[in-house]
């Protein structure tokens, strides 16, 4: 089994990590139910418990479909994540207009993500078709997905 925290602080995720918590997927903003944390939190961790951390990433709080200027945002952060950090793996979840998967986008960052593990986060939620945006984000090459429900 292994166990993961989320966590909305630095001296959260640090209390999960040293309290043996597998993994802690650190966010920021818990009142918008989580945006990307400051890059400044993951450096403050030491090196290997960067390793342990699943970062999220999302620009704003709201739904789930963003505009170019977000998607820039995202990558940019990413890119940070991946070449300054050894975090274990980045969250997020893009959807389209329609609130299916926004494959290109996914993809895009998917790819960017290089050998990060890339985990689709609750915005499966709120598609019409779990199950289809399930196969989606299976063809997209995530390595996991985070939800509230059973698929």
């Amino acid at each position: 089994m292994v166990i993961e925290i989320c966590a909305y602080s630095i001296s959260a995720a640090q209390m999960a990590l040293d309290a043996g918590a597998d993994r802690v997927e650190l966010c920021a903003a818990p009142e918008s139910d989580g945006v990307s944390p400051p890059f400044e939190w993951i450096a403050e961790l030491p090196v290997e418990l960067q390793a342990r951390l699943a970062v999220m990433l999302r620009p704003r709080a709201g739904n789930f479909v963003y505009n170019s200027t977000e998607l820039q945002q995202m990558e940019t952060e990413l890119l940070q994540i991946c070449t300054q950090t050894p975090v274990q793996a980045v969250v997020f979840g893009i959807l389209n207009a329609a609130h299916t998967v926004n494959a290109g986008a996914c993809v895009n960052l998917v790819r960017a993500a290089r050998k990060k593990q890339t985990v689709f986060h609750r915005a499966i939620e709120q598609t019409p078709n779990p199950h289809d945006a399930l196969e989606t984000i299976i063809e997209g090459g995530f390595d996991r997905v985070l939800c509230g429900f059973d698929l």
